[in-house]
C-alpha cells in the first residue's frame, strides 16, 4: 500500500492545509469579525450627523427611532433587540478565537465545518441551544416592535405584514440547523437534508422580507419627499449598510468551505505508524475514492492526570496515553467562511434593528 492523494486534499496539496493560523490570517479574520460590529455602531452616527435641524421633524417621520446625536436606535435597547445582537457578538467572536487558539484547532469544529449552523448542528449541542434561543429572542422582539407600529396606508400595512413574515421565518433557521451525518450511519440522510432545506428557506425569506422590504419602502419615501428634507443623505447611509451586508453575503457564498465532519483518525489511535501514514491504500482502492477528506492525521501524546493514572485500569490508561487525531486541515478556509457568514448575519440583523423598526 502507498499514500493515496485522492483520499485527502491535504495529501494531494499540502499548501491547502495547515495546523494553525499565522498572523496575517488572524488579522483577516479579526477584520471580518470585528468590522461589522464597528460599522453597525458608526453608520447611525453618520445618519444623525447628516440631519439638518430644520428638517428634523420630517426626517423623524422616515426614521423616527434614531437617537440623537449618535448611536443605535433607542428601540434596540427598549425592546430587547440589543440583547440578541450582543449575544451574537459576545458568543460567536470569543468562542471562535477560543477554538482557533487551542493546541489542535483542526480537532475542533473548525476542522470540519465552514458555517455557524454546521458547528452548532454537527459538533456542539450547546451551540444549537444558543442559536435557537438567540434567534427565538430576536424573532420575538421584532414581532413585538412591529405590533406597536400603526400603519396609515395600505402600503405600510403590506410592509409590516412582510416584515412580520420575515421575522417568523427566522424561527426556521433556529429550529433546523445544518446537521450532517457521519459516514457509516445513513439512516437520517433524508431527514437531515429536508431540515437543511427548511433552514435555507428560513434564512432566505428572513433576509429578503426584513431587509429588502424596509429598504424599498425607504426608497419610495425618499422619492415622495424629495431632497428638501435631506432624505437622500439618509438613504445613502442605509444603502451603504445594505451594500455591506450584500457584499458579506456574496463573499460567504463565494468562499464557503465544504463541510467534512468525518473522522477517520480516531479509529487509528492504537497505531502510531498507521496514524502517521494515513491515508494509505492499494492502487485500485485509491482510484475508487469519490470524495476526498479535508484533513491529515497525527499521533499525539495525551497527558492523563495523576488520579486518572491511579484509578483507570492499566490497559485502558496505556491505550489513552496517546491518540490519533486531526492534525492538518483546511483551517483558514473554514475559519474565513465562518467569519464571512457572521459578518453577513450581523450586518443583516443590525440593519433590521436600526432601520427596519
Amino acid at each position: 500500500m502507498s499514500l493515496c492523494p485522492r483520499a485527502s486534499i491535504c495529501a494531494e496539496d499540502r499548501s491547502l492545509c495547515q495546523q494553525r493560523l499565522d498572523g496575517a490570517e488572524f488579522f483577516t479574520l479579526s477584520m471580518l469579525f470585528i468590522g461589522p460590529v464597528i460599522v453597525s455602531l458608526l453608520l447611525p452616527c453618520l445618519a444623525s450627523r447628516a440631519r439638518r435641524p430644520a428638517n428634523l421633524e420630517v426626517d423623524r417621520a422616515i426614521s423616527p427611532d434614531l437617537c440623537e446625536p449618535c448611536g443605535l436606535p433607542e428601540v434596540c435597547a427598549s425592546s430587547g433587540v440589543l440583547a440578541a445582537l450582543a449575544t451574537l457578538a459576545f458568543t460567536i467572536i470569543p468562542v471562535s478565537y477560543f477554538l482557533l487558539l487551542t493546541p489542535a484547532p483542526c480537532d475542533t469544529a473548525f476542522g470540519g465545518c465552514g458555517s455557524i449552523s454546521c458547528v452548532c448542528g454537527s459538533y456542539y449541542i450547546q451551540g444549537y441551544v444558543f442559536m435557537f434561543a438567540t434567534l427565538l429572542l430576536l424573532s420575538t422582539m421584532l414581532l413585538r416592535e412591529l405590533g406597536r407600529l400603526t400603519p396609515r396606508t395600505p402600503g405600510q400595512r403590506h410592509c409590516r405584514a412582510a416584515m412580520a413574515a420575515g421575522s417568523l421565518a427566522i424561527l426556521l433557521t433556529g429550529i433546523y440547523p445544518e446537521h450532517l451525518e457521519r459516514d457509516g450511519d445513513r439512516n437520517l440522510d433524508i431527514a437531515y437534508s429536508a431540515a437543511f432545506a427548511l433552514h435555507a428557506l428560513g434564512l432566505t425569506a428572513a433576509c429578503t422580507l426584513t431587509v429588502a422590504v424596509p429598504f424599498a419602502w425607504m426608497c419610495v419615501a425618499r422619492h415622495h419627499l424629495g431632497d428638501r428634507v435631506g432624505a437622500r443623505r439618509l438613504l445613502a447611509v442605509r444603502a451603504a449598510h445594505v451594500t455591506l451586508a450584500m457584499a458579506a453575503s456574496v463573499a460567504f457564498a463565494a468562499v464557503r468551505a465544504h463541510a467534512d465532519v468525518s473522522d477517520y483518525c480516531e479509529p487509528l489511535g492504537g497505531s502510531a505508524a498507521a496514524c502517521a501514514a494515513w491515508p494509505t491504500l492499494l492502487p485500485p482502492a485509491c482510484a475508487a475514492i469519490q470524495r476526498p477528506t479535508r484533513y491529515r492525521c497525527a499521533y499525539v501524546n495525551n497527558t492523563l492526570s495523576a488520579d486518572a493514572e491511579r484509578l483507570l485500569p492499566s490497559d485502558y490508561a496505556a491505550l489513552h496515553r496517546a491518540s490519533c487525531r486531526k492534525d492538518r486541515c483546511t483551517l483558514y478556509v473554514n475559519a474565513r467562511s465562518i467569519a464571512c457568514e457572521f459578518a453577513s448575519l450581523f450586518l443583516i440583523c443590525t440593519y433590521v434593528a436600526i432601520w427596519g423598526i
